[in-house]
């Protein structure tokens, strides 16, 4: 019940999720989810989808883990959600590169906002740094050109991206003893496919669970030296 309660609460958030866009002089708004039908004792999650912008889900599910799509829900900025999907596509390196102009194109900073420095500090970057720093480990360098800010180099934490293990699920198991696999901004676990959860991970080096319930810790010895090692720590 208490899985079912989590799932129905990150549903909430992303039934509060809304886009708009600009198409011919138009402003277009809606909203990409519409239903979510959760079923505890069968198990089942029914997701209702905006069939009309249906094909933004494989921008999202290409690029998100279902972990990452509620921390992207809990943004309320709207220019730190486009950061946050933005960045996501350079998580393997770690950096993003670009220029002042192409940044605001991308984010539809208004021209107005776009070229004075201070409105793009106070409206689009601060937004940003709050709410996305804290999730990404980020960090902003501003280049400039003859004194003008000509662009920005973010750096976040490297990530290495999900795979996705076609196989049979007794095949996967068969082989998969335990690796060591990467949480960003906290460390590495060692873990099976089946047993990894980004947000337990997360518990295990905050400390937020006990070492006696932590799964990692049980599965495997070398787990417990890293446990509660971030434990105090604000980020």
């Amino acid at each position: 019940r208490q899985l079912a309660d989590k799932i129905v609460q990150t549903n909430a958030r992303l039934l509060a999720l809304n886009y708009m866009f600009e198409d011919s002089g138009k402003i277009i708004q809606f909203a990409l989810f519409t239903k979510f039908v959760t079923d505890p004792q069968e198990a089942t999650l029914a997701v209702g989808v905006n069939e009309e912008f249906a094909f933004l889900l494989n921008d999202l599910t290409s690029q998100f883990t279902r972990f990452e799509l509620a921390e992207f829900a809990d943004l309320k900025s709207k220019y730190a959600k486009e950061f946050y999907r933005r960045a996501k596509q350079y998580r393997s390196s770690g950096i993003w590169k670009i220029s002042r102009d192409e940044f605001c194109r991308l984010l539809s900073v208004p021209k107005s906002t776009a070229e004075q420095v201070r409105d793009l500090d106070k409206r689009v970057l601060k937004p940003i740094i709050e709410e996305c720093g804290p999730l990404l480990g980020l960090k902003i360098e501003r280049q400039y050109v003859k004194r003008r800010l000509s662009g920005f180099v973010f750096t976040f934490a490297r990530e290495t991206p999900p795979v996705i293990d076609a196989r049979p699920v007794e095949a996967r198991k068969a082989e998969d003893a335990g690796h060591w696999t990467s949480v960003a901004g906290y460390g590495e676990v060692f873990t099976t496919t089946e047993l990894f959860d980004v947000t337990a991970a997360r518990d295990h080096f905050d400390g937020t669970v006990e070492a006696g319930e932590c799964r990692f810790c049980a599965f495997d010895a070398r787990n417990r030296e890293h446990h509660a090692q971030n434990a105090g720590k604000l980020f």
